[in-house]
């Protein structure tokens, strides 16, 4: 029982890290959201060049920096690229202000960019009468030939009129967090142990009220309520009855001579004539009958035997 207390405790300690993970998983849900949308964004540009098939490479980070590489070369429109690129930040909610940017990967020169949230003077813009927010496409129109481009996105999560209460958010998600942490650092021990004591005390109750059970093939003998038991029925037997088996289970499937028993069960209580013990081996004989694998053998002139056949 206190391998299982062990156990439990154990179980719990593991289900706390869970929960610390998850709460972990959950601060880093956000970056992990802006991951996804990037992939996205690498599957639909390789679709507009009728490629379903190639790999597309995990996203690299640096800080709010995502690039998004690609295993083929491809050809592009700067106005359909960032078409692309507008929807899925769009649908997926990631920001209202970023920057693209193409780059060559031989010369990591920069192919083409725009810059997506502000309100910028340009002669090549267009506004979004959602927002009243601007998109400059330089170069739109131009079709860039087939080569190896790769595709920086800096994406900017807050507005500035929005920053003070995103940071206000922020700090109490964090300070929330912490206080979840402490409390589950102070509940689970104390779960733990209460759990523990509660599993000590029944181990230390089952193990009392097992002390004094042997177990005789199917029965069970308890010498301190001197009674076998049969599947939760009970019979009764005399103290020297329940002295006088528990003596031949421990010498099972052996020889006991008369004498050693009338010593050890008797001793110089010298109440018991020549026959005592045939007429207790008598009755223990029928009380053991339930049992048909249990047989008290009678070796002559030697003593008796315990005998627990095996199927």
């Amino acid at each position: 029982m206190f391998t299982k207390s062990l156990k439990l405790a154990f179980g719990m300690l593991c289900i706390s890290s869970l929960i610390v993970q998850s709460n972990y998983a959950q601060s880093n849900a956000s970056e992990q959201h802006i991951q996804n949308a990037m992939r996205l964004i690498a599957h639909k540009v390789l679709l507009v060049s009728e490629d379903s098939l190639s790999v597309i490479p995990p996203i690299e980070q640096n800080k709010n920096e995502f690039i998004i590489s690609f295993n083929v070369n491809f050809s592009f429109e700067p106005i359909q690229l960032a078409q692309i690129i507008d929807d899925v930040i769009l649908e997926t909610e990631i920001s209202k202000h970023y920057f693209v940017s193409v780059k060559n990967c031989l010369s990591n020169d920069i192919v083409y960019s725009y810059e997506k949230g502000k309100v910028l003077d340009s002669t090549v813009s267009i506004i979004s009468n959602e927002d009243k927010t601007s998109t400059i496409f330089p170069c739109g129109g131009r079709v860039y030939p087939l080569d190896c481009y790769r595709i920086f996105i800096l994406v900017d999560n807050v507005d500035k009129n929005d920053r003070k209460s995103f940071i206000d958010i922020t700090q109490s998600q964090s300070n929330q967090s912490n206080i979840n942490f402490w409390v589950l650092m102070i509940i689970i021990p104390l779960i733990i142990i209460l759990a523990s004591m509660i599993l000590y005390k029944r181990s230390k109750k089952t193990t009392e009220s097992n002390f004094g059970l042997i177990s005789i093939g199917e029965f069970l003998l308890d010498k301190i309520q001197t009674e076998l038991r049969w599947n939760g029925e009970k019979i009764e037997l005399t103290s020297k009855e329940a002295d006088l088996l528990s003596l031949l289970q421990d010498n099972v499937n052996s020889t006991v001579e008369k004498e050693f028993i009338l010593q050890k069960v008797w001793g110089d209580e010298g109440d018991y004539v020549g026959r005592t013990l045939d007429v207790f081996i008598s009755k223990l004989r029928k009380k053991l009958e339930l049992d048909s694998d249990l047989k008290i053998v009678n070796v002559r002139g030697v003593g008796y035997k315990l005998v627990i056949s095996t199927r």
